[in-house]
């Protein structure tokens, strides 16, 4: 159990001082729309990565960027799959 804990101790720190953010335009753009995104994701059906899906996308309507789809596509190629 405190290995889990070290692990997300451990990644919150990465995630909070860990290298340097990506800008958006050096991300590359998602060439799928929403709709394809949420079927990949309903496939994989891991109930983080469906949620993580809703999360971007969510917040891509409110304010469109690619990132939020570069991340759901990003997420759906390195999470296993189910």
């Amino acid at each position: 159990m405190a290995l889990r804990y070290a692990w997300q101790a451990g990644c919150g720190l990465y995630a909070c001082f860990g290298g340097y953010p990506a800008v958006a335009e050096d991300i590359e753009p998602c060439h799928e729309d929403e709709d394809e995104l949420v079927d990949r994701a309903i496939t994989h059906g891991d109930e983080h990565v469906i949620k993580f899906t809703e999360a971007c996308l969510h917040r891509h309507a409110r304010g469109p960027t690619p990132v939020y789809l570069a991340a759901v596509d990003h997420v759906l190629s390195i999470i296993p799959r189910r």
